[in-house]
């Protein structure tokens, strides 16, 4: 999981390493509330400072 949060593994190369499909793996994300959503150290600062 910490490959996905960290944008090292894709979540459709983690669904195939663990065998269930995309869905099931955002499904098994949202459960352990992981975001699926990957931002770059910074990135998600700057985009809600945009937002205002």
């Amino acid at each position: 999981m910490d490959l996905v949060r960290e944008g090292r593994l894709s979540h459709a190369k983690a669904a195939e390493l663990l065998e269930i499909s995309l869905a099931e793996f955002l499904t098994f994300m949202a459960r352990h509330r992981v975001s699926p959503f990957v931002f770059p150290e910074g990135e998600l600062e700057q985009e809600l400072e945009r937002a205002k």
